[in-house]
């Protein structure tokens, strides 16, 4: 064990410990059920997507089910990826998901960003009743894109993806903020710890200023 010579050996070794606590932590290998458990939440979620879309793929006049078949998949396959890789000790496998993982986390970011323009985009247009959206047939210009245009998509692939987006939404925005919060106290408890260190000179100590009722007794002393 490294001898600690002063209180910056301390620090320095108190951080290298919480880093490789951290790493420890981030490793799926040497942590295995709360990986497993995440990759298996986002399989369910992956299986009811694929689900609902497959039901009703036909039951709607745009992108919603095909999103949701498609979004489905690749979040079911990948997660499946995951958990193969994590449970078995094998490297190949280590290897293959690791080279995947980016790629895939940017077509999920595309595919979830083409959801939401479809959910959204077709939100003031959308219709769950099949009358209402016949004005195709009774010429009300549905295919120029009229202002009149009514597009029909069953009620629950629609809901269900439109809940999903906003669930998802919510949660992105609150990390970015909890972010945002940690760096703002990063970077002030770092301007901190440089004006103190900046005030006590290099022994980091600041040397106490005498007032003048204790210069008072040394003045008559010297008389």
């Amino acid at each position: 064990m490294a001898t600690i010579k002063n209180l910056d050996d301390l620090k320095n070794l108190n951080k290298m410990e919480a880093l490789q606590t951290m790493s420890e932590g981030m490793d799926a290998k040497k942590n295995k059920k709360p990986h497993v458990c995440s990759n298996l939440v986002q399989c369910v979620a992956g299986i009811v997507m694929l689900s609902i879309g497959s039901v009703y793929y036909t039951d709607c006049d745009f992108d919603v089910t095909t999103y949701l078949v498609v979004g489905g998949s690749i979040m079911l396959v990948s997660n499946l990826l995951s958990i193969v890789a994590i449970m078995t000790t094998c490297e190949c496998d280590d290897k293959l998901a690791k080279a995947l993982t980016p790629v895939i986390g940017l077509v999920q970011f595309c595919i979830f960003l083409w959801g939401t323009i479809v959910v959204f985009g077709y939100y003031s247009t959308w219709s769950y009743d099949k009358d209402a959206a016949s004005n195709l047939l009774e010429g009300e210009g549905r295919e120029d894109g009229g202002a009149d245009a009514t597009y029909y998509c069953n009620y629950t692939p629609f809901m269900f993806t439109y809940v999903l987006h906003c669930i998802v939404l919510i949660i992105l925005c609150v990390l970015l903020m909890i972010t945002v919060k940690l760096m703002i106290t990063a970077c002030l408890t770092a301007c901190c710890a440089c004006c103190v260190k900046g005030a006590g000179g290099d022994g980091g100590a600041v040397e106490p200023v005498k007032s003048e009722t204790s210069l008072e007794p040394e003045k008559q002393m010297e008389v």
